[in-house]
């Protein structure tokens, strides 16, 4: 986890460049992460792992949480959260309210194909 934070810290300090994306975590495992430097403006973290990461000082404007479970990722806000942009797969902590812009929550189908 050590090298995984190491690593956040330098994309978060590195300078903003027009057309050269800065913050490509996709698919990433974040967890515990503290992204308060790394998570820019439009960062693309859809379907990243984000288990008790912290997101208490991040500027998600436009970032791309596409598929990510923030149940338990820490310092999230209405304001920070409605930035962003999610799809019927972002699953915000319990009583987070979902920004108006973002499609209802729909959960992922059941693996053992069993239902309700």
């Amino acid at each position: 986890m050590t090298d995984v934070q190491a690593a956040l810290t330098v994309l978060g300090r590195l300078p903003a460049r027009g057309g050269v994306p800065r913050a490509d975590l996709a698919g990433a495992d974040l967890t515990r992460a503290q992204l308060f430097e790394a998570a820019r403006t439009r960062a693309q973290l859809f379907e990243a792992t984000l288990t008790g990461a912290w997101l208490g000082e991040a500027n998600l404007t436009n970032a791309r949480l596409d598929g990510v479970n923030l149940t338990s990722a820490g310092g999230l806000t209405a304001v920070r959260v409605a930035v962003a942009r999610g799809d019927a797969g972002t699953r915000l902590p319990d009583g987070g309210a979902r920004p108006e812009s973002w499609p209802p929550y729909e959960p992922p189908p059941d693996p053992s194909g069993g239902g309700s």
